[in-house]
């Protein structure tokens, strides 16, 4: 724990039977701010931390519109024009005058690149509002919001990433729709007022006059409410919930590369980790899903009955889904650097972590079988210890998650490979099982188990492949 835990995921631990320790190597996971890289490599294998090294990628406004941009330059704006137009100055002033002289009746949104809460944005709509000396982001404001009674909001989604070696993605069913408490304006003399064009929560509890939004299935605030209200009205919520989906696989999958290669550089293995991160998402008039930015560590404070209502069931599932390891008593008396002898080993009880499991080291078949499979998407009936692994470590994950939504790897998630810079062999493999053997196919489960009952999966020496 540290001084910026939220109490519901306090609560939820203690509740569970677990404890806080300080001791240096006791602790199974933590929920706290990031750390600088290098320490990284401090956490033991048998060690959860709440964030990956590198994940400022998707979560500074500068990065993420650098990755979107790139994208956007390799596959075009039809596949990933979902941001507004977006310039980082001072760096890009030239641009950005551009873009103003060709409507300089536009409106613009500041914004700091690393900030949350709302600090530091404003709207503006003249061109030396926006000089300032300091880098800042600024963005085409989305100026034809969908209104609900004539309020502006945007939508809060939360998203797990428990690995990104293979990429696995959750999204949470319900989130929040957060309004803003004065009426919308498009009329200049509004600008100033934050309360009529930002959503956060922690800018508009602020408001004195406080407008009440008439629509009670709206004004619940949950995204299930908002979902009851807009099909009510007649929009197609399942077609905006499967847009938002889209966005997060395509946003998470600009950044995989460097992200999986750091992590992969700098921590044990590829469960050391793993991140929540809060997408805030615009409907426009058209229904056209925008995102504005991606929150690293977002807000998990639980004081209203609402927020206790998303936020609670949420972190259940997330740290269900995170699937904390018993360590070994050897892991937690010494460095934790204690030499294994794979030929001998087994673990000391059922209760603690199988060490041969969650060994990855490659063998010869393996680094052969990933050489060709990377080279072309083939099927392939031969699967090696490593392979086991990851699929009965993917699929026993999913089986954890309870209500959040698996939204990578599925069986219609094959559309995404041609966006990663050089797909990894592990997501290869997990995707070509999600086509081969969907959600609770048995013949699948019934072919792992079975090569786990002769324990195919636990092999840590080199071997031949067995089918």
């Amino acid at each position: 724990m540290s001084s910026i835990t939220p109490t519901v995921v306090r609560n939820c631990v203690l509740n569970s039977g677990f404890s806080f320790t300080n001791r240096t190597n006791a602790w199974l996971g933590t929920w706290c701010r990031n750390i600088k890289t290098p320490l990284y490599k401090n956490i033991k294998d048998y060690q959860k931390f709440n964030h990956f090294p590198a994940i400022y990628q998707i979560g500074r406004k500068d990065h993420l519109h650098r990755n979107i941009t790139r994208m956007v330059n390799n596959f075009g704006s039809e596949q990933f024009g979902f941001t507004p137009q977006t310039f980082i100055l001072p760096a890009n002033m030239k641009a950005f005058f551009a873009a103003w002289k060709a409507n300089p009746c536009k409106k613009w949104i500041i914004k700091p690149p690393a900030s949350a809460r709302g600090l530091g944005i404003k709207v503006v709509s003249k061109v030396d509002d926006a000089l300032v000396s300091r880098m800042i982001i600024i963005q085409k404001y989305i100026s034809n919001p969908y209104l609900i009674d004539g309020n502006k909001f945007d939508m809060r989604i939360y998203v797990y990433v428990s690995c990104f070696n293979p990429l696995r993605v959750y999204m949470g069913r319900n989130g929040l729709a957060r309004f803003a408490t004065a009426k919308y304006s498009n009329k200049q003399n509004s600008l100033k007022n934050r309360f009529v064009h930002l959503t956060n929560y922690s800018i508009n509890k602020k408001n004195s006059d406080l407008e009440v939004i008439d629509s009670s299935n709206a004004a619940d605030g949950t995204l299930l409410a908002l979902w009851n209200y807009l099909d009510k009205k007649g929009v197609n919520s399942k077609m905006i919930w499967e847009s938002i989906k889209d966005i997060v696989v395509k946003t998470i999958v600009s950044s995989e590369t460097h992200i999986r290669n750091l992590t992969s550089l700098k921590t044990k293995n590829p469960y050391c980790c793993h991140e929540l991160l809060g997408f805030d998402v615009l409907l426009d008039q058209d229904l056209k899903t925008w995102l504005l930015e991606v929150n690293i560590s977002p807000s998990l404070h639980s004081s209203t009955e609402l927020d206790r209502s998303v936020k609670e069931p949420m972190i259940v599932d997330i740290l269900n889904t995170a699937g904390y390891r018993i360590p070994e008593s050897f892991d937690l008396i010494s460095s934790g650097n204690k030499h294994v002898d794979w030929n001998t080993y087994t673990p000391s009880n059922n209760v603690c972590i199988d060490k041969r499991f969650h060994n990855r080291k490659l063998s010869h078949d393996d680094k052969e079988k990933h050489s060709i499979y990377q080279q072309a998407f083939l099927e392939q009936e031969k699967l090696t210890a490593n392979d086991l692994k990851v699929l009965i470590d993917t699929i026993d994950e999913q089986k954890r998650c309870g209500l959040l939504e698996v939204v990578y790897p599925t069986r219609s998630t094959l559309c995404y490979l041609k966006y990663f810079d050089n797909p990894h062999y592990y997501n290869l493999l997990v995707q070509a099982w999600c086509i081969r053997y969907p959600t609770d196919d048995a013949e699948g489960i019934i072919m792992l188990n079975k090569y786990c009952w002769h324990e195919l999966h636990l092999k840590t020496t080199p071997s031949s492949n067995h089918e």
